[in-house]
């Protein structure tokens, strides 16, 4: 299997600044390098499976990475059924001041944001308002003159809603090591002061490829947050406090950190040569983005984020409160690519076994982030990862705040890791 480290040290540096939008490039590092070099396997756990529930051997493995300074902290959640079966908080929010990570710590969601976004999507579906089908350049004029790259012409199919919620639009990540990707560098390198701004800049820049024809992670998610604010006309972020944060009791889940909150927000760290965890950039400021965007930008704790999965699990309502009709969550955890469109790979790095839903990825067959078909869920570069399995009624939540994970491996050993401690061999 192909690694990250056979790319040119730019690529590698620049997948960072996709997953991870904010970081620049000279404070970036390997990132992903662990999941292209890790194969699916049961090898570093033991084959034994207990009689009952017994998150014994998950806790020692937590508490190696914690010793070995391989990551500041670690929050955890397994979902059974209805009921949280395991959670735990651990390590350090902020090393320097000694400062726990507990349920009040608030996370960088980074890329687990995007699916938060095709939520909110899905529900204007639902209600009417726009459809899957819809192109863009009915909410967003500008995309009518896009064209591809290759050929200098306008695509012959019209990117859709669905092309966004499934990175089948052609819009570039600007992963690409050939000219379209510097392209994409060179113009979203620039000052973007707003949503409406960076969508009109991505509406300006070529395609990749024919929108439904190839699968490339990008901004597709940004251009639906800009869709959201036009349809239903309110701002990005007060859409989704209004319709899934406030509905859900999701109360500290938002774009920025109040004043008074700062405190728990959990420091970003990187290891330097040596290994050690050292502070990364802007370790004061409540928000990494300017604006409130559908890529990535969103803090959340390990509490609000388990009633999110909650709900996910419960087919798309919580306590009494609907979020999702159960066919719309059906149809985004359902993959849509063709098999000429997979593994889905982010850069020249293949995720294999897994396909894509509608803003969520869907395991085809056993892989790192899902071993058990069926199972959806996406990951976020500093370090979090989360996952439903519908088929065995599980769901588990980890959350570090490391982006570099050349040395910490543990968002792709979780799931694996998780089913090692369930009784019987799901």
């Amino acid at each position: 299997m192909s690694t990250l480290r056979t790319l040119p040290l730019f690529g590698r540096i620049f997948i960072l600044c996709i997953l991870f939008p904010g970081i620049t490039l000279l404070q970036s590092t390997d990132v992903l390098a662990s999941y292209a070099s890790i194969r699916y396997s049961d090898s570093l756990l033991s084959k034994q499976f207990p009689d009952t529930l017994d998150f014994t051997r998950m806790t020692e493995h937590f508490n190696d990475y914690l010793r070995q300074k391989r990551l500041p902290g670690i929050a955890a959640v397994v979902i059974q059924g209805s009921s949280v079966v395991f959670h735990t908080t651990m390590g350090y929010r902020d090393l320097e001041k000694r400062l726990p990570v507990n349920d009040s710590t608030r996370f960088r969601l980074a890329s687990l944001s995007k699916v938060i976004t095709s939520i909110a999507i899905l529900q204007l579906v639902e209600k009417g308002l726009l459809t899957l089908d819809d192109p863009v350049s009915r909410y967003i004029p500008a995309f009518s003159t896009t064209t591809v790259f290759t050929t200098g012409e306008q695509p012959s199919t019209s990117i859709t809603i669905r092309h966004l919620l499934n990175h089948t639009s052609g819009l570039s990540s600007g992963l690409e090591q050939d000219e379209i990707g510097q392209l994409y560098r060179e113009r979203l390198s620039g000052e973007i002061a707003t949503l409406e701004h960076l969508v009109t800049v991505l509406a300006e820049l070529p395609l990749c490829a024919e929108p439904g024809t190839k699968f490339t992670y990008s901004h597709s998610t940004d251009v639906l947050a800009r869709v959201v604010e036009i349809v239903s006309d309110t701002s990005f972020d007060l859409y989704l406090s209004k319709h899934i944060f406030a509905p859900l009791g999701m109360t500290n889940t938002s774009f920025t950190v109040p004043e008074e909150e700062m405190h728990n927000l959990a420091r970003l760290y990187i290891p330097d040569t040596s290994g050690a965890l050292i502070p990364m950039w802007r370790p004061d400021e409540g928000s990494y983005h300017p604006f409130p965007r559908g890529n990535s930008g969103l803090v959340s704790t390990i509490s609000d984020f388990t009633i999110f999965c909650q709900m996910l699990l419960n087919g798309g309502s919580w306590n009494g409160t609907s979020i999702l009709s159960p066919l719309s969550l059906q149809q985004m955890t359902t993959n849509t690519l063709p098999d000429s469109a997979l593994p889905i790979t982010i850069g020249s790095v293949p995720f294999p076994g897994l396909g894509f839903g509608l803003g969520v990825s869907v395991s085809l067959a056993p892989n790192l982030l899902g071993k058990v078909p069926g199972t959806f869920g996406w990951v976020g570069a500093t370090h979090t990862y989360f996952f439903v399995d519908p088929t065995n009624q599980v769901a588990g939540i980890l959350f570090s705040h490391m982006p570099d994970m050349s040395s910490a491996q543990l968002l792709f050993e979780y799931n694996n890791l998780l089913y090692s401690c369930l009784p019987g061999k799901l």
